[in-house]
């Protein structure tokens, strides 16, 4: 299956979009992951001298980072093509005109969203709900993580311009 897509920017725009890309699920079976690009740890663009490039293998649990207050983990950059696979072989391949990143995970945002406490809210611990399906995040173009929620914003480099994009994406059997 060969998708072509051509996001093109209408209306007001924010000042930066976290990501860009497409959100899949796939069955929850497809568990054992391999990927060309960036790892073996989670790496995001301007986090990832420590991550490096080669052919990675993981299991979707395994790709986790079980942060102590449940939000966004387990992106992998610099994605030439990634895999997922059952336990007897079969899976399917996803890879794009451009490198990319992907994130899977067994629960989605809206439940790492709501597994946390708002500020001035009690604290309270709140494990994510997790899916019958892998939540699986392919993105052309990532927003920098700068110092997070206690830190600066990105650096310049690490933001993109919202204008249009295009990239292929084909999806073939393992």
């Amino acid at each position: 299956v060969v998708v072509e897509n051509t996001v093109t920017p209408h209306g007001v725009m924010p000042e930066a979009l976290p990501r860009l890309g497409l959100s899949l699920q796939l069955e929850k079976s497809l568990e054992k992951v391999r990927w060309y690009g960036r790892g073996p740890f989670e790496n995001y663009i301007d986090r990832c001298t420590g991550s490096f490039l080669g052919v990675w293998s993981k299991t979707v649990r395994d790709l986790e980072e079980p942060y102590v207050r449940p939000q966004d983990n387990g992106y992998r950059g610099a994605v030439r093509w990634v895999e997922f696979g059952d336990q007897v072989g079969h899976g399917v391949r996803f890879a794009a005109t451009r490198p990319m990143y992907f994130q899977a995970l067994e629960y989605g945002w809206e439940d790492m969203e709501f597994a946390r406490q708002r500020n001035g809210q009690k604290r309270f611990y709140a494990p994510v709900r997790r899916d019958p399906w892998i939540n699986l995040n392919l993105d052309i173009l990532q927003l920098g993580l700068g110092g997070g929620s206690c830190g600066p914003k990105p650096l310049p480099k690490y933001l993109f311009p919202i204008k249009e994009e295009s990239w292929t994406l084909v999806i073939s059997p393992q």
